[in-house]
């Protein structure tokens, strides 16, 4: 059923699908293809050849960290993802480096400050326009 409705948005023009390697048990990336890869997850480099062989390709378009905060970021810096970016970047494997984000503004900004994403995906609530990053992460 999830793969006939995909079909369907992509054969009406859809060109951006957002999976993620632990979604639907492991098995979202199997379904999408003819379009623009958007992918996230914590660790990085330990998924990211089967994500590739899953997906049926050799590069993801749109390559996102999952669910950064001031704690997975500090985790993360700590361990070079930065480094990592740069270098799964460098040899093809991402094209586009960015984020998503589950915190306050001031450690949003830090994180966007640390380095040259292509974007950044919020939590953007008209009910509640502060939360998280809220408008001033979204200007």
């Amino acid at each position: 059923m999830a793969t006939d409705m995909i079909r369907t948005a992509i054969d009406g023009g859809v060109n951006y699908i957002d999976t993620a390697y632990p979604y639907h048990n492991g098995e979202s990336e199997l379904v999408v293809d003819r379009v623009f890869l958007a992918t996230k997850r914590e660790e990085m480099d330990r998924f990211l050849d089967e994500q590739l062989s899953r997906l049926a390709t050799d590069h993801i378009d749109f390559y996102l960290l999952h669910g950064l905060s001031g704690e997975t970021w500090e985790k993360l810096s700590q361990l070079g993802v930065l480094e990592l970016l740069d270098s799964v970047r460098a040899d093809g494997r991402i094209r586009y480096p960015a984020f998503s984000f589950h915190d306050l503004f001031p450690v949003y900004k830090e994180i966007v400050d640390a380095y040259e994403w292509t974007f950044a995906q919020i939590q953007y609530n008209y009910m509640d326009e502060e939360n998280q990053a809220g408008t001033q992460g979204l200007k």
